[in-house]
């Protein structure tokens, strides 16, 4: 499991060694519920997104579509890059964030979520996979609809 780290003295190569050096527990093959009936586990993903797979920008980090290599599936990749030149309160709380994404991605499961599928990480950034959804996002759908008015 995931554990809290505090980045202390401003020392951030020390927090993300302290990090790669904890047994962080990949539960991609336990947690996940392959809902959708997928070919392949483990998922093997192209190395590196190309920019005209760019899907958008969250708070910590870009998102790009990439297909596995075996199955030949569509999957949205976050990464979050952890920056080694950033003041240590802001890395803290971008590993913090990070921490706490990833975990919400490996215990939810609903039908109305985005189920996680994998991650990557290493000393200078994480990668997580999750289902890619064609119709955008829940802004997108909302934005390009008409208002409804109902009067009762």
């Amino acid at each position: 499991m995931l554990r809290n780290i505090s980045v202390r003295s401003g020392n951030c190569a020390e927090a993300r060694e302290t990090m790669l050096e904890q047994e962080i527990e990949d539960l991609s093959k336990a947690i996940v519920s392959y809902r959708h009936g997928e070919h392949c586990r483990p998922h093997h993903f192209k190395s590196d997104p190309h920019h005209d797979n760019y899907l958008g920008r969250g708070s910590y980090g870009e998102v790009y579509k990439v297909e596995c290599i075996l199955c030949n599936e569509q999957y949205a990749e976050k990464t979050i890059r952890f920056l080694g030149n950033a003041p240590s309160h802001y890395v803290n709380k971008l590993i913090e964030g990070t921490h706490m994404e990833l975990q919400c991605y490996m215990t939810l499961d609903h039908p109305n979520i985005l189920a996680y599928v994998h991650h990557k990480l290493d000393h200078t950034k994480m990668q997580i996979y999750t289902e890619f959804c064609e119709k955008k996002d829940l802004e997108h759908f909302l934005t390009g609809r008409p208002i409804q008015i109902w009067f009762t």
